[in-house]
């Protein structure tokens, strides 16, 4: 691997992040333009890992209503082949540092299914604590797993 960024997500990048996220199937790439622009309008952290000048990975968190600090890891997507290499991980601690004073707790959702229980290990060692799990959630037989973790 090159010399990974991590920056703020802009516009420009969208293009290239929409292969990524078609890519990893985290959810239909047609939707990234309108939660960009949602996040945008609702100040929501969005960064980008680029390796070689070529966005390679997306995370981003928005507040969630009516709590008072706490934020929602939306999203996280590293491409497939890159998968593994400390992306995903440099992308997570990044969000937590640009959400510093704004965030007293950090969550993140994801399947309780098998495919994605690298997931799950994967917040697990990055100090996230599983706090919840709501049955069919997804669909039948998919539970949500909520981990979180204190940013104070």
């Amino acid at each position: 691997m090159t010399e990974l960024q991590i920056t703020p997500t802009v516009a420009s990048d969208l293009a290239a992040l929409a292969q990524v996220v078609d890519a990893t199937g985290l959810f239909p790439s047609e939707y990234l333009h309108p939660l960009w622009e949602e996040g945008q309008a609702e100040g929501q952290v969005w960064r980008t890992a680029t390796e070689e000048g070529r966005p390679v990975g997306l995370a981003f968190a928005g507040l969630e209503p009516l709590t008072e600090g706490c934020w929602n890891m939306r999203a996280l997507c590293v491409a497939p082949d890159l998968q593994g290499q400390g992306i995903g991980r440099a992308l997570v601690r990044d969000l937590e540092v640009a959400l510093a004073g704004k965030a007293r707790l950090l969550l993140a959702e994801t399947s309780g299914t098998d495919p994605f229980a690298t997931a799950r290990a994967f917040y697990a060692a990055l100090g996230y604590t599983r706090v919840a799990e709501i049955p069919e959630f997804w669909a039948e037989g998919d539970a949500k797993i909520i981990f979180a973790r204190d940013l104070r």
